[in-house]
């Protein structure tokens, strides 16, 4: 889990803090799938950054509620980032910031609402827009707005660094830094102790 998904949070986290971490604390284990499998399928980690920053992680195979995301906290404000598409930002300690609630009535058997403020909602508009996108495959639909799915995004940007040299966002330097992480995390599980990155 550290090397198939937790990278990729390293990743970001890196871009995001502009460093990589020095030491990391793991846990893990077997929980889900005992047939005899080495390869913990629960995994938490902490990696500690420079300046006392830290980022936690967690991937469980036990249960599916939550999807990926990232989020920062921060002393002047939340940053919450879905799917690498949709993003939420709450301000700290401002007398300004809009105030962020839901209102939920009872519903059986559904959830009873998924709202962001950054995907249009169900209006004509939106719905007239949606109908123009065009389907890839049937887990990766086109975005309507004209925003690209962020794996279609990276490709191109890959392509575009081949093709004519554009500098790519995550390159071979930030890669050793996040599979570094990634490994020293599956260490530490195995170790159960605190390791240097």
């Amino acid at each position: 889990l550290f090397a198939e998904l937790a990278s990729h949070q390293i990743n970001a986290a890196n871009w995001f803090l502009g460093s990589a971490p020095n030491a990391v604390t793991a846990s893990g284990g077997i929980y889900r799938f005992n047939d005899g499998r080495e390869v913990p399928d629960h995994i938490y980690a902490m990696w500690e950054y420079p300046g006392g920053r830290t980022v936690t992680y967690s991937s469980l195979e036990s249960n599916a509620l939550e999807n990926r995301y990232e989020v920062f906290f921060g002393t002047k404000g939340t940053l919450l980032v879905r799917n690498e598409n949709e993003a939420l930002l709450f301000e700290e300690g401002s007398a300004a910031a809009r105030q962020t609630g839901v209102a939920v009535s009872p519903r059986e058997g559904v959830a009873a609402a998924e709202a962001s403020e950054t995907r249009p909602g169900n209006t004509a508009a939106a719905s007239a827009a949606g109908a123009a996108g065009t389907t890839t495959n049937a887990e990766t639909p086109a975005a309507p707005t004209g925003r690209p799915p962020a794996t279609r995004q990276e490709i191109s940007r890959f392509c575009a660094a081949v093709r004519v040299g554009t500098p790519v966002a995550c390159g071979p330097y930030e890669a050793m830094h996040s599979a570094r992480a990634c490994i020293r995390g599956n260490e530490a599980i195995q170790k159960k102790m605190r390791l240097d990155v």
